[in-house]
């Protein structure tokens, strides 16, 4: 009966998450570090779009064919009669500026896992031990949205829905 509190203690210990470290984030993380307007083309089963992103409006351009189907605005894509909204903007996702001052930093084997959380949003993110990302996970009220990078694609899982981007070199 003695070590039943030495136990219990023992026992709650075991089942805290592993404490993670904070550190500097290479600038091709960093949520402040906006990025030069990119294009690329979204697939959608059959369907291909091309589209040329401007980060510092936060503004996806479509070809006129397309204009009326195919819009994004506020951090949501609409596609015909069907829309997602994003947790954050888009291009954050797709350029994978997704990390803060103040995330922490855990070592998994031969990858990291960075998490932390902007505004109303949880960040999870996994990188290689030289910070190239590999997938992120973000959480708000809405749900979560899974992307899954792997140069030069991105595919991103949110709502049921699978989009996925192919990014060209910046223009």
């Amino acid at each position: 009966m003695r070590f039943l509190p030495f136990i219990a203690v023992l026992f709650l210990l075991s089942c805290l998450p592993p404490k993670g470290k904070t550190f500097n984030h290479p600038p091709s993380l960093s949520y402040e570090n906006i990025p030069k307007p990119f294009k690329g083309t979204l697939y959608l089963s059959n369907f291909r779009l091309p589209f040329k992103y401007y980060p510092k409006e936060d503004k996806i351009v479509f070809p006129l064919l397309y204009l009326g189907f195919v819009s994004y605005k506020n951090k949501t894509l609409r596609l015909g009669k069907h829309s997602i909204t994003f947790p954050l903007e888009l291009w954050r996702i797709l350029k994978h500026r997704l990390v803060k001052r103040g995330f922490l930093l855990y070592s998994e084997g031969n990858k990291y896992r960075i998490e932390g959380q902007i505004g109303g949003v949880f960040v999870r993110l996994y990188t290689t031990k030289a910070f190239i990302p590999l997938k992120a996970r973000l959480c708000d009220e809405g749900g979560c949205t899974s992307v899954l990078y792997k140069t030069p694609w991105v595919k991103v899982k949110a709502l049921g829905a699978e989009l996925n981007f192919k990014l060209k070199e910046d223009y």
